[in-house]
């Protein structure tokens, strides 16, 4: 009797999804986008990841290499945005935020 109590529970834990980091693995997906405008870049990055973008105009400039691989929208978004004068951050399941990074100027000389 006990066995199959514990049989049982073991098949429940595994059931629920509590089998570790494993089933906490982020989904990885095909990205194909071409060098071009960041914020063009960041919509295709929504569109192929199948997420909402809050803020794409935020980021100026271009991408030079654009993105190809099959990887997770943060491995994704790090590889696109690298170089680039903003940041992006999964502010929740589905959504992805992207703010403009302040440059800061270098110090002037005093007169």
């Amino acid at each position: 009797m006990r066995r199959a109590f514990v049989a049982a529970a073991t098949g429940m834990v595994v059931a629920l999804g509590a089998g570790g980091p494993a089933a906490a693995a982020p989904a990885r997906i095909q990205f194909r986008i071409g060098p071009k405008p960041y914020s063009e870049a960041l919509l295709d990055l929504a569109q192929q990841a199948n997420v909402t973008l809050i803020g794409a105009g935020a980021c100026s400039g271009s991408s030079r290499t654009g993105l190809e691989g099959v990887l997770s929208v943060d491995e994704a978004l790090s590889q696109l945005l690298a170089g680039a004068p903003c940041s992006a951050r999964v502010v929740g399941p589905g959504t992805v935020e992207v703010q403009s990074v302040a440059r800061s100027d270098p110090p002037r000389p005093s007169p």
